[in-house]
């Protein structure tokens, strides 16, 4: 808890502001950290996480008005609070809708087009790709990962990759 205590202190003895006063910077940081705390007790020893670990992605949305709003430190700090627990395997944001493509091919032809494939307010905006012991756990982690405050969380489990012979990818 003291690291993140630290990071959190500027070179001049001050607080970064995470959305809002010093005060809620300091107790959203002590959130991650407890957060952290719990996952690190959820943790089983590593020599039987593979026998219970699931992969689970995360799938960010939200209005881009408000999820373009909030901090990146928010997110980076339950981010690291992730990693240092061992549960997060990877994690993006997303550039602006504006600059996303969509691709099809049909009769081997293929067509671009601008933006998403649809239209909506709500639109990706980042994921975590995350291990977690059951869906229950995955929930759990999600329902704290910041932008869920401004837009919502989709969880789906990760599908293994198996050829029809029965081999699986070789990561």
């Amino acid at each position: 808890m003291l690291g993140v205590l630290a990071e959190a202190m500027g070179g001049s003895g001050s607080f970064v502001r995470l959305g809002g006063a010093p005060g809620r910077a300091v107790l959203r940081l002590l959130w991650y950290s407890m957060i952290e705390s719990e996952l690190r007790r959820l943790d089983v020893a590593a020599t039987h996480a593979e026998e219970w670990s699931l992969k689970f992605v995360c799938l960010v949305y939200g209005e881009e008005k408000h999820v373009g709003a909030m901090t990146d430190d928010e997110c980076m700090a339950y981010d690291q609070a992730l990693r240092n627990a061992g549960r997060c395997l990877a994690s993006e944001a997303l550039q602006p809708v504006r600059t996303a493509k969509t691709v099809r091919v049909r009769q081997g032809r293929v067509s671009v087009t601008d933006g998403p494939f649809t239209e909506t307010k709500e639109c990706l905006a980042g994921f975590y790709l995350i291990d977690a012991k059951d869906i229950d756990e995955a929930i759990q982690i999600a329902s704290e990962i910041p932008p869920a405050h401004v837009g919502s969380i989709e969880i789906r489990p990760i599908r293994e990759l198996t050829s029809t012979t029965g081999e699986r990818r070789q990561l």
